[in-house]
């Protein structure tokens, strides 16, 4: 009786065990990394890296703006219609692309006005470099079409990437902008591997949406992002 529940229900115990996998990797891995670190660039300088990081997640808030919440039901209700798909897609990457830009500006102002900004920019400038995956990286289209394996793929590159990546760049005290770069670009990795997923296997063609479609979506999530 548990077997037929299971294969009733396949779609969704498949994507679960997706997901934990994901969650399993993502939890494993930094007891791998992160005493190495501690112990190469220090707990003062650890502190700085994860503080910058701190600051650019409020951006990535920002440039998700509650969409990886609303898209996942547009997607879903029109996975087998392409043109509308190809809409909706395209509408939220250019909705996250100019509130991108917007972020980047208040960075820009930030470390322009802000002492202590300035003096590591370097830092918060490779630390906003994640908030780019934010834009390439499309979660909730994986959510929406129920295809978590292309999720637990590009995810576990990217840790990957940082794990093995951190233990050949990050060899001495100076090293702390090294941590946060290294992790904006398994980021960024993330969303490469993403942008060519959707490009060349779900067959997404991106299109100038239509100006009421815009602003449907991004009220749509608004209420998210509240």
């Amino acid at each position: 009786m548990i077997l037929q529940k299971i294969k009733n229900h396949k779609t969704i115990v498949k994507n679960t065990g997706y997901l934990s996998i994901i969650e399993v990797i993502r939890m494993a891995m930094p007891f791998i990394a992160l005493p190495y670190v501690l112990k190469t660039i220090g707990a003062s300088n650890y502190g700085l890296a994860v503080f910058a990081q701190t600051i650019i997640s409020y951006f990535s808030i920002f440039i998700n703006f509650g969409l990886d919440v609303s898209a996942v039901k547009d997607v879903s209700i029109n996975r087998n219609d392409p043109k509308t798909l190809n809409a909706i897609v395209s509408s939220v990457l250019l909705i996250k692309f100019v509130l991108f830009c917007l972020a980047f500006a208040v960075l820009l102002l930030g470390i322009a006005v802000i002492p202590f900004m300035h003096e590591y920019k370097t830092l918060f400038l490779a630390a906003f470099l994640t908030c780019l995956s934010e834009v390439l990286f499309p979660i909730w289209f994986y959510q929406g079409i129920e295809k978590m394996e292309f999720l637990t793929f590009i995810r576990t590159s990217s840790i990957l990437f940082y794990t093995i990546t951190v233990f050949i760049f990050v060899r001495q005290t100076d090293d702390y902008t090294n941590v946060v770069l290294l992790q904006s670009l398994g980021n960024l990795l993330a969303g490469g591997i993403s942008a060519f997923c959707i490009l060349k296997v779900a067959k997404i063609r991106l299109v100038f949406p239509q100006w009421d479609m815009l602003v449907t979506t991004f009220r749509e999530s608004m209420l998210f992002f509240v």
